[in-house]
């Protein structure tokens, strides 16, 4: 094969290299072709990863299916992280360091300027950044980050913008009339409305996508149940940026967090009036004390236990296998229903109206996966009595009425036949079988 030359330097001559990302070889007699080998191991490769080294269907894949697999181009576009300048905060600025930095370098910058104004620009931004280094911590530190959002994009979506932006481009271009009647404006709109249809579908369809996941999701699938929780605590714009509280306003963390604090201070303090009866105020607060010192003297009566030289706390329940027990060795039914609540609350919010777009199906689903085994858990080891079983169906029917949207005096019957729940009472006696 021919050697080439640069100067003195002999150039290495290989049979293959890469272009444009295509494997290719170079032979003196062939011309330059792909490497057909390299492409036939990758497309095995690929079609391997999916569905198994054997290609027998494992996954349970009809040969249509894997056929389409084979077929289809599969892309994966990854976030790049981009890295910014963190902007200052000037709330924490020391306004005296600022100054003597400034006051101290001015006078030296101004004698070496030579009347070049793009330099001296460039020096007294230099100056401003060493000053605000010294006053203001962290000042112009860089950080990283992802742009995350709730967007769907597909082709769809990316074909109607295309389209949406041109139509807005040439509108734009003839003096944007609004004229109802005016074509270019109706062609806007229309564009428009096309774009905004294509992106309520996808979103319909990444809601159904999450719903199929969770009525096929057991209670061991705590990835699913941690994303759900991060979609519902993730909403936007919910925290103020400003607060008013009479003549006061505040714009930043601290300010709002002292509002705050003054105005809760100002509700818990008890306003006396002029018609108001002090004589009572003080007779209600002597009640109060006395019935303190009595309740303070019945507990007084149970002897402190010691460990050599230490006191022993005396509780009225602890905590056994992950298990409250009271003195009584019985359960504490209200915190189980508050755990069950707070579970389930976590999932669709506050008030379950199912604000996700899920169906009383899907929401139920949520309940029966992850809130009744917390709500229940341990208790097959403890005799329940009637009372305490129908305190948690109790509080098991008020979140099935909120979920289904029934108002509070529908038949327990119509409560649980119209989702197909089961009562958690029942699921807790199966649990006591299958303990056994």
């Amino acid at each position: 094969m021919e050697k080439f030359h640069i100067g003195s330097e002999t150039l290495e001559t290989v049979e293959n290299y890469k272009h444009i990302g295509i494997d290719r070889d170079s032979r003196e007699v062939e011309a330059t072709r792909t490497i057909i080998g390299n492409r036939l191991k990758t497309a095995r490769q690929t079609s391997y990863a999916l569905m198994g080294s054997g290609l027998h269907g494992l996954n349970g894949l009809n040969p249509e299916v894997s056929c389409k697999l084979w077929s289809t181009q599969l892309k994966k576009v990854r976030e790049k992280a981009t890295t910014i300048i963190a902007k200052p905060k000037w709330t924490d600025c020391d306004h005296q360091i600022y100054k003597e930095v400034i006051n101290k370098e001015l006078p030296k910058l101004m004698q070496k300027s030579k009347g070049i104004i793009e330099k001296d620009i460039k020096n007294l931004e230099k100056l401003l950044h060493k000053a605000g280094e010294a006053a203001i911590p962290k000042y112009r530190r860089k950080i990283k980050i992802k742009s995350k959002g709730k967007a769907i994009w597909n082709e769809q979506i990316d074909k109607a913008s295309k389209q949406s932006k041109n139509a807005f481009k040439v509108w734009r271009q003839h003096g944007a009339p609004q004229e109802r009647s005016n074509e270019l404006k109706i062609k806007m709109t229309a564009a428009k409305r096309i774009l905004r249809k294509a992106q309520r579908q996808a979103y319909a369809s990444q809601r159904e996508s999450t719903a199929g996941k969770i009525m096929k999701a057991s209670n061991s699938d705590t990835k699913l149940f941690y994303k759900l929780i991060n979609m519902q605590r993730k909403t936007p714009l919910i925290n103020t940026k400003i607060l008013k509280l009479n003549e006061k306003t505040a714009e930043d963390g601290p300010s709002i967090m002292n509002i705050w604090q003054e105005h809760f201070q100002q509700l818990a303090t008890p306003t006396i009036e002029e018609n108001f009866d002090t004589e009572k105020l003080e007779l209600v607060e002597i009640q109060n004390n006395i019935i303190e010192s009595i309740e303070r003297e019945k507990g007084s009566n149970i002897s402190t236990l010691k460990f050599e030289d230490n006191d022993i706390n005396i509780t009225n329940e602890t905590k056994h296998l992950g298990i409250k027990r009271n003195e009584q060795n019985r359960a504490n039914i209200s915190e189980r229903i508050r755990t069950g609540r707070a579970t389930i609350y976590s999932l669709l919010g506050a008030g379950l109206h199912v604000r996700r777009g899920f169906s009383p199906m899907v929401a139920y689903k949520l309940w029966r996966t992850y809130a009744v085994p917390r709500s229940i858990y341990g208790l097959e080891v403890m005799n329940l009595l009637a009372k305490e079983k129908d305190m948690l169906e109790l509080a098991e029917r008020k979140i099935l009425r909120q979920i289904q949207g029934l108002p509070n005096n529908t038949a327990n019957m119509a409560v649980y036949t119209l989702v197909g729940a089961e009562p958690i009472a029942i699921t807790l006696d199966k649990n006591v079988l299958t303990f056994s």
